[in-house]
């Protein structure tokens, strides 16, 4: 057998609109509707949150809000002094002196998180290419 048989071989793919694509991707301006998902799941995580936070007197529960930084934008959390050591630990301080001890976290929030990141991701997606997916073919009946 020739020795050129084994040499890689090179294929040009071409997909028809797909610079035209990627340029509509990056010119989506109008995303309200995803601003509204995203709160839809700031909402679920700031529950679940609630459902995984320890309860001595309900304040830390009670405290876990969600708020809109801007657009597309969203903290979910506490403005307890004391919520970071109860996520994500502590050492533990008797009488001002360090016992040697550490206090693990509960981390509520990083838990809440995780239960959502698949389902966020993919409204995320679906939203996007759905949304030009209706575009492109709006554009090809024309």
């Amino acid at each position: 057998m020739p020795q050129e048989d084994f040499l890689p071989r090179r294929m040009k793919v071409t997909i028809k609109g797909l610079d035209k694509f990627l340029k509509r991707l990056d010119e989506l301006s109008n995303l309200e509707h995803l601003d509204r998902d995203l709160e839809v799941y700031a909402e679920k995580i700031r529950r679940r949150a609630r459902q995984y936070s320890p309860v001595r007197t309900g304040r830390l529960r009670e405290s876990i809000q969600v708020e809109k930084l801007g657009f597309m934008k969203y903290a979910i959390g506490s403005k307890l002094y004391y919520s970071i050591f109860v996520e994500k630990g502590h050492r533990i301080v008797a009488w001002g002196h360090d016992t040697g001890k550490f206090k693990p976290g509960v981390y509520f929030l990083k838990r809440a998180l995780d239960d959502h990141k698949r389902g966020l991701i993919r409204c995320i997606i679906r939203d996007l290419f759905m949304r030009e997916i209706a575009r492109a073919l709006q554009g090809a009946n024309e």
